[in-house]
Formats: C-alpha cells, sequence, structure tokens
C-alpha cells in the first residue's frame, strides 16, 4: 500500500513505515501487559491457551522484526541488546523471560 502513495502525500498524512523502532515499542508494550496480566495462579494454571497464543505473537514478532533489521540492514549490538531485554523466551512453566534472565538461570545451575 505504501508504494502505491504518492510519498509527500504519505508524508502530510503522517503515515510511517514500520520499523524495528516501532516494533520495539509494540514489543516492550507486550511484554508490559503479559506481565501485567500474569498472576502465580494464571502462568501455572493448566490452561495453556493463552501461553500458546502469545507463543504465537512472540513467533510472528519476531518474524517481522527481522525482517525490517533485514531491510534496514541493522544488527547493531545496541538493536540486539534491546531484543534480549524483553520478556518474550518462553519457559515451561508458562512464564516469560529475557536473555539476561535465562543467562542467569544457566549461571546459577
Amino acid at each position: 500500500m505504501a508504494s502505491a502513495l504518492n510519498p509527500s502525500l504519505r508524508s502530510r498524512l503522517g503515515i510511517e513505515t514500520l520499523s524495528s523502532k516501532h516494533l520495539i515499542e509494540i514489543g516492550k508494550a507486550e511484554a508490559k501487559k503479559a506481565s501485567g496480566e500474569c498472576s502465580a495462579a494464571a502462568c501455572h494454571s493448566n490452561d495453556h491457551k493463552p501461553e500458546a497464543a502469545r507463543i504465537g505473537w512472540v513467533a510472528r514478532w519476531l518474524q517481522c522484526m527481522y525482517r525490517c533489521l533485514e531491510q534496514e540492514r541493522n544488527s547493531s549490538q545496541e538493536m540486539l541488546d534491546l531484543i534480549g531485554s524483553l520478556s518474550v523466551i518462553p519457559l515451561t512453566d508458562g512464564s516469560f523471560v529475557n536473555l539476561k534472565e535465562i543467562l542467569f538461570f544457566c549461571h546459577c545451575r
């Protein structure tokens, strides 16, 4: 759709191209929302539908992030650290952690 619109018209309408920065903000908001919704009882319940839906969402988000970074040619350490700081890695207990937490758990064992 964006390619069909005149660039100056897109600019006047305030239409932006989706970028990795947008996706980081979406990921932060989703991780915050999920952590607020996940009470101790809900995270450890036998109903795995919410976790499965979130895993699907995370997979699609990571796919979009990969495509954006590829188009932007952005594989900076700062961007990789931002992605790694988001709690999007699923654990078997239904909770989600970030890469730093995984490394911490690995070193503690």
